[in-house]
């Protein structure tokens, strides 16, 4: 069983499900601090503390022949791209590929349907 869609994402080289797309969420390094007896906050942002990094969430579907090949495929991940080292996420399609370097999984996780078929997301983290 597999899906006819073109393996868009791949994280060290190892394509990441049968097909996926991303979303990005930026997240600054900003403290807001209330200054008491006073209207207001003072805040310092991210160009004075330093710091901010992307959130970036990739939604995949993977598809096996049956349920077991399924639990194996996640139960492997950890062999299959050594999820705690850091690395290459690279994006493509017929519009040109872009590569983000130094990337680090956050977390995965997989959707609960008893099926053959499932999406999963896995959140890496980059800092800007």
């Amino acid at each position: 069983m597999g899906i006819n869609a073109t393996k868009r994402i791949l994280w060290k080289g190892i394509a990441i499900g049968d097909y996926a797309f991303v979303t990005f969420e930026y997240q600054g390094n900003n403290e807001v601090r209330v200054i008491p007896m006073a209207e207001g906050v003072k805040i310092r942002g991210t160009n004075e503390l330093g710091g901010g990094y992307y959130n970036i969430l990739v939604t995949a579907l993977v598809a096996k022949d049956n349920r077991y090949q399924l639990e194996k495929f996640f139960n492997d991940m950890d062999s299959t791209f050594e999820l705690i080292s850091k690395g290459d996420l690279t994006i493509s399609d017929e519009n040109g590929t872009l590569t983000l370097t130094d990337c680090y999984l956050d977390s995965f996780s997989q959707s609960g349907e008893d099926l053959k078929a499932v999406t999963f997301t896995l959140k890496f983290i980059k800092s800007l």
